[in-house]
């Protein structure tokens, strides 16, 4: 299930330049770090396109540079310290998704969590997916379960 909604974040989120102008051949291309407990959804997102451009799905190893990911998801077997470490070093222009407990608060842009009936849910730092200059449809806010905004005080 997450993975699907790694495929749908690239329907409801637009990056400011994800592509070089006239590029119509380049992927979207989705990174994973860290273990996955099937490959077998992997193969599916790969046959998909999204906004005429296809979808490429890297498994990474880590370590691996992440430079060239437009969604980066950082699964909770690679350790809080590593995956804070990475979330630090990530690119403007790069999503961070992640699974361990408040990753959207803490360390990147979007993070599943699971309800009390075991449902994948969104949590999502809005201010820092604006920081990377980044816009999401209202329609991925209205299904996040939590939405960290600028607070009060820091808007101008």
């Amino acid at each position: 299930m997450k993975l699907v909604y790694l495929y749908n974040f690239t329907k409801y989120l637009t990056w400011s330049h994800p592509f070089p102008e006239g590029d119509t051949d380049s992927p979207y291309i989705i990174c994973v770090m860290g273990k996955l407990p099937s490959d077998v959804p992997l193969a599916d997102l790969k046959s998909k396109t999204t906004r005429n451009h296809p979808i490429d799905i890297r498994l990474l190893a880590k370590h691996t540079p992440t430079t060239n990911c437009h969604i980066l998801f950082l699964t909770k077997s690679l350790g809080r310290k590593y995956i804070r470490d990475i979330t630090s070093a990530s690119t403007p222009d790069m999503l961070v998704v992640g699974e361990t407990s408040d990753f959207a608060r803490d360390n990147g842009e979007i993070g599943f969590v699971l309800d009390e009936k075991n449902r994948v849910r969104l949590e999502i730092n809005l201010q820092r997916v604006q920081q990377k200059d980044m816009s999401i449809r209202s329609q991925l806010l209205e299904i996040a379960r939590k939405v960290y905004r600028v607070p009060e005080e820091h808007r101008q």
